[in-house]
């Protein structure tokens, strides 16, 4: 008989558990929109409507296919890679996850440049006033002095800017704009004018600074929470953690080259008891060695393109969402889900290129597929000496 005090406990804990997630799910979406809610909701419904008629028929039917078809169609853009009637139950998940991903991703960044609309107006509104109260600062100067003055008072601005965002505070910004004046023109700029400017220069640099913190804590917000919904963060590609392993593979490789040369040395001296067997399983082992670092060095390589690309992508997506255009937006998300797509491929290859490497070296007998810890000593036959080859986890 089940102890009734263990199920109440059972019962107990999974409801504070169900308690926790709803909480954070619900702090996290304070930020969030209701239409993105709205649109996040009829979205993923209907991608696990479209995925629900794959998995819902048989494979080899018209249906099935009918199914297949659908989806590729709908999904192309979102899919890592297209679905046909191979493709396995688990091919269908990643695949679905991957859409949702993708998906939920598009529709919180278009909701940020919505939400962003107003203070990117009210930039806009700035901007404007402060190229007007240069023109009229500089309305007595000819057309090569207003061009100096304008471009000097530009470059003077973003200094002020990149001391105001590290400080929070503004140093007196008159003498400043005065000595630039009196530099271009020779003239004394009236103080009126000097304060009006003054005062444009603030007004802009805070409302940029607002709409630049205002932009990251919606993106920290909206990647929270569709990662607390369980939207994001099922494999997107190449982390950083992941070069790091490549480069201590890499490293250990290398040590492993090193040890097998000092080995095969050994063998070549004299009075050495080496065989010829001997000395070419070794020249064999450093060979396959040098295929490996071959192999993980172009990995390396890889992964870095692909991560430096992403980068750039999503940087410029930052820019689309604080610019509000929703034209530009769509584009540069369409771009980064390329990119995220490109870098689940590039990672299948790079596994197949690395279990390829791995099985060359060990020669073709079963290998753990995990990150190198080193060298080992085996080998190659009864009476021979031995040699030195990487080594891997088990």
């Amino acid at each position: 008989m089940k102890n009734p005090y263990a199920i109440a406990l059972a019962g107990v804990m999974a409801l504070i558990s169900y308690l926790v997630i709803f909480s954070d799910k619900t702090d996290k979406a304070a930020g969030v929109s209701a239409e993105f809610n709205k649109n996040l909701s009829e979205t993923t419904d209907e991608i696990k409507k479209s995925f629900k008629a794959i998995t819902d028929t048989k494979n080899g039917t018209d249906a099935h296919a009918k199914a297949i078809q659908a989806v590729n169609d709908k999904y192309k853009d979102y899919l890592p890679n297209l679905l046909t009637e191979k493709s396995s139950l688990e091919d269908v998940k990643k695949a679905q996850d991957a859409v949702t991903e993708s998906m939920a991703k598009s529709l919180a960044f278009k909701a940020q440049g919505d939400q962003l609309k107003d203070l990117k107006t009210n930039v806009d509104t700035q901007l404007t006033d402060f190229y007007l109260q240069i023109d009229k600062a500089s309305k007595k100067l000819d057309d090569v002095q207003k061009g100096q003055f304008k471009a000097l008072i530009d470059q003077y601005k973003e200094q002020v800017a990149a001391n105001f965002r590290a400080t929070g505070s503004f140093p007196a910004l008159g003498p400043s704009i005065m000595s630039i004046f009196d530099k271009v023109s020779g003239k004394s700029l009236g103080g009126l004018q000097t304060t009006k400017l003054e005062m444009d220069i603030k007004e802009l640099i805070r409302s940029e600074v607002d709409l630049d913190t205002k932009t990251k804590g919606l993106k920290t917000t909206y990647e929270s929470y569709l990662e607390a919904l369980g939207l994001t963060g099922k494999g997107t590609g190449v982390a950083s953690d992941s070069l790091k392993t490549v480069q201590q593979q890499i490293t250990d490789t290398k040590t492993a080259i090193v040890d097998a040369k000092k080995k095969l040395d050994e063998f070549r001296a004299p009075g050495s008891t080496a065989t010829e067997t001997d000395i070419k399983d070794q020249e064999d082992a450093i060979k396959t060695l040098e295929q490996t670092l071959e192999t993980l060095t172009g990995v390396k390589k890889k992964q870095k393109e692909a991560v430096d690309e992403l980068k750039l992508a999503e940087e410029a997506l930052e820019k689309a969402v604080k610019s509000g255009n929703q034209a530009a937006i769509t584009a540069a998300a369409t771009r980064v889900n390329q990119l995220e797509n490109e870098k689940r491929l590039l990672q299948e290859t790079i596994d197949l290129e690395l279990q390829k490497a791995w099985r060359r070296q060990f020669d073709g007998q079963p290998m753990s597929e995990i990150t190198t810890i080193g060298t080992k000593t085996y080998s190659p036959s009864r009476t021979a000496k031995t040699r030195t080859a990487i080594q891997y986890r088990n």
